[in-house]
């Protein structure tokens, strides 16, 4: 693989979780909360679940991606596919046609990750 820096990934998929996730009160996320409010137990468990995403697809579907669009988008892009977004890896353009079917069902392998604000005010996320 051409990288190992999960970091921009972790990064871009707050960013977009922040960006796509509601409060309480409906209002976005991003309005009020940003990377710093997501405490280390969560940073650990969100790099966890990159890695794992990462082995299942293996480095050279990576590289692949890689090809055409860099690592904050594949952040942008395992957030929203794999909370059913309506957008990420399967509307994309691939130099293959088989890259986005198998980075998909890799993401909905992961099941749902959202985040919540929890009674602390800081923002945690929950799978399904």
């Amino acid at each position: 693989m051409r990288t190992t820096n999960d970091r921009k990934v972790l990064t871009s998929y707050i960013t977009t979780a922040l960006w796509a996730g509601l409060d309480d009160n409906d209002e976005p996320l991003d309005d009020n909360y940003s990377h710093s409010d997501v405490p280390p137990e969560e940073l650990t468990k969100l790099k966890t679940m990159i890695a794992k995403f990462l082995d299942m697809v293996g480095p050279d579907t990576i590289d692949r991606y890689l090809d055409d669009h860099d690592l904050a988008q594949l952040g942008h892009d395992l957030f929203l596919t794999q909370n059913g977004h309506g957008a990420g890896f399967w509307d994309r353009n691939y130099s293959t046609e088989d890259l986005g079917n198998i980075l998909t069902k890799a993401s909905k392998a992961l099941g749902e990750c959202n985040p919540y604000v929890g009674d602390d005010g800081r923002i945690y996320f929950y799978n399904n």
